[in-house]
């Protein structure tokens, strides 16, 4: 049987370890083999020990995060079904790598060659809040808080939930925003609750501005 082509079964720009490693900005040894240290653009030092089975890695910083397109955690690739690396040919990087990390980070050209273009630009807005939107019957994940807290670049952060009809956004506000909010909420959950209410009301990368006030809805 003839070989699919890979990325064929995403829209985001399969790379190398290196070209991943290069899109987001971070600092790491080319082969991610044994313990790995290095650094992001954000400024945080990365560590990693890339054990047996290890295909996803993230800034616990700023959220950057890179995915190898075979992991049962990828939500990048447009099919369901598990993807079995013997049904397909690999491309290649300028230094013979096969090609099969996805990285990711909001305002990347995600479909794009990489290029200085394509790399987080460093001025971007963080944001003060950040959610995630669930069931009213779900909670959240671990790998859910490091994101959205990541997202942030704080310190200290302070939960917040907001209730809609059927869904509801749970996350964290800074603390520096929050004192900046006298802790009224009031007009941010109004606010989160529009988006989460109307599909109309979402933006494509899940980044609003609320009155000068930035804040992060994801799913």
């Amino acid at each position: 049987m003839e070989k699919k082509r890979l990325q064929d079964v995403t829209d985001y720009k399969v790379m190398s370890f290196k070209e991943a490693c290069d899109h987001l900005n971070w600092k790491l040894p080319m082969s991610p083999f044994g313990d790995i240290v290095g650094n992001c653009g954000c400024g945080c030092e990365l560590k990693f020990r890339m054990i047996l089975g290890r295909n996803y890695l993230m800034c616990p910083k700023c959220g950057r995060y890179m995915v190898n397109i075979f992991s049962p955690v990828c939500e990048e690739v447009k099919q369901r079904t598990p993807l079995d690396a013997n049904d397909f040919n690999f491309e290649k990087d300028a230094n013979g790598c096969d090609r099969f990390w996805i990285a990711k980070f909001d305002g990347f050209d995600h479909g794009g060659i990489v290029t200085d273009k394509t790399k987080v630009e460093e001025n971007r807005v963080i944001p003060k809040a950040a959610f995630v939107q669930k069931p009213l019957d779900e909670g959240i994940t671990i790998e859910e808080i490091t994101e959205l807290v990541g997202r942030l670049e704080c310190e200290q952060v302070i939960p917040i939930e907001v209730q809609a009809n059927s869904s509801c956004a749970i996350g964290f506000i800074s603390l520096d925003a929050a004192e900046e909010l006298d802790y009224d909420y009031d007009n941010l959950i109004r606010n989160v609750s529009e988006v989460i209410e109307d599909m109309d009301n979402e933006t494509e990368y899940g980044n609003y501005d609320f009155d000068g006030f930035p804040v992060y809805i994801g799913y």
